[in-house]
């Protein structure tokens, strides 16, 4: 079988979006043909990091466009645009096209315009961009008729949740398109080769966003700082909303242990994961939740919330503490219980690493070489 991705960026770029469509191509390629197309600059800055070129990266050809750049209402982050990319794409012989890059609307809407072939739709990040149409009527109708005009033109949408299928639907997607399989995993070689060296931190990680709940954690790191200063809150990640951060550093001023961190690096994150005592996942929604099974492959008990795809491989009190989004005090009971029980924290531990071996990206690419099939027929 012959696929094609199109992701609106790519490595050496970092993302969520880099990561899991650059994971789901070198997965892919021991089983199919596999061809990237993309282009060669960061998607928030636009700066660029790469020559035009197609060439071979971890297996993966890749093919890398110069795109033009411009805002788009200022909705949401700068739209990026190529007609080579559109028209090469859309030339290139494959038996199905899998897209991701939701909010990329001129390049996407472009595609689906122009492809004569069966295209699948993995909308990563979803959640936190949905929201910039939430404020008013008109960003709603626009959203809703964008989404309800993909949704006639690709033949399946992948959501890897019930909470995420059901924002689809919401959004105007039709709900005989959607099929419900992971598009998410993790290396597990990579986390669970951590050696453990634990400190009292207290971790999160994840991009600086509204639906992100790093605000109720603040709240409750200040209440359980008052029983416990010994303890080291950091909260680390992309800023991907400005006055989100802003209003965050406002929060923690004179709060010596509650720490932000922007910009690390691989080995930083991996550093911070084999110090963690206890893991945090306060997200009021999302559309997964991947730092959950980072966390558990390196060994550290988790507490998340109810939300994206935690509650299908976290079940309370078995693998970590589940607990209601939004809610303070919640969340600071499940951190003081933790902290206490030394052994429940070893047993979290142990039983973590065990099920998140079930989400390895080799996984994930069968299942969804299972979608490609069913849509080539």
């Amino acid at each position: 079988m012959k696929v094609a991705i199109y992701s609106p960026v790519y490595p050496p770029s970092k993302g969520g979006l880099e990561y899991v469509s650059s994971s789901m191509a070198e997965s892919l390629t021991k089983l199919c043909d596999v061809s990237v197309f993309t282009t060669n600059v960061e998607l928030g800055t636009g700066k660029k990091i790469c020559n035009d070129f197609k060439g071979i990266k971890d297996g993966v050809v890749v093919k890398r466009y110069t795109p033009k750049i411009f805002s788009l209402c200022k909705l949401i982050h700068p739209q990026l645009y190529s007609w080579d990319l559109v028209k090469d794409l859309c030339e290139h012989k494959v038996d199905v096209i899998h897209l991701y890059g939701f909010f990329q609307f001129p390049m996407l809407l472009s595609i689906l315009k122009y492809v004569k072939c069966p295209t699948i739709l993995s909308p990563v990040a979803i959640f936190e961009n949905s929201e910039t149409f939430m404020h008013s009527l008109l960003r709603r109708f626009l959203l809703r008729s964008i989404c309800k005009y993909i949704s006639r033109k690709v033949v399946k949408v992948i959501a890897s949740t019930s909470q995420y299928r059901e924002l689809l639907i919401s959004l105007g997607f039709d709900r005989k398109k959607i099929v419900n399989s992971l598009i998410h995993g993790i290396n597990y070689n990579k986390f669970s080769h951590i050696v453990r060296k634990e400190e009292d931190l207290i971790l999160c990680i994840g991009r600086y966003a509204w639906n992100k709940g790093f605000h109720i954690l603040i709240e409750s790191a200040k209440s359980i700082l008052k029983l416990n200063p010994n303890l080291k809150f950091i909260i680390a990640g992309k800023v991907f909303d400005k006055k989100y951060y802003a209003k965050l550093n406002k929060m923690i001023v004179g709060e010596e242990r509650i720490e932000l961190k922007t910009n690390i690096t691989e080995e930083e994150i991996l550093n911070l994961y084999s110090r963690a005592k206890i893991f945090i996942f306060p997200s009021i929604a999302d559309s997964f939740g991947i730092v959950n099974l980072e966390a558990m492959a390196s060994g550290i008990p988790v507490i998340a919330t109810k939300v994206g795809a935690a509650p299908s491989f976290l079940k309370n009190n078995i693998d970590g503490i589940s607990i209601k989004p939004n809610n303070k005090e919640a969340l600071t009971n499940a951190i003081i219980e933790l902290l206490k029980n030394e052994r429940k924290r070893e047993f979290f531990s142990l039983k973590g690493e065990e099920t998140v071996k079930k989400y390895g990206w080799d996984k994930i690419a069968r299942e969804t070489l299972k979608v490609y099939a069913e849509v080539k027929r």
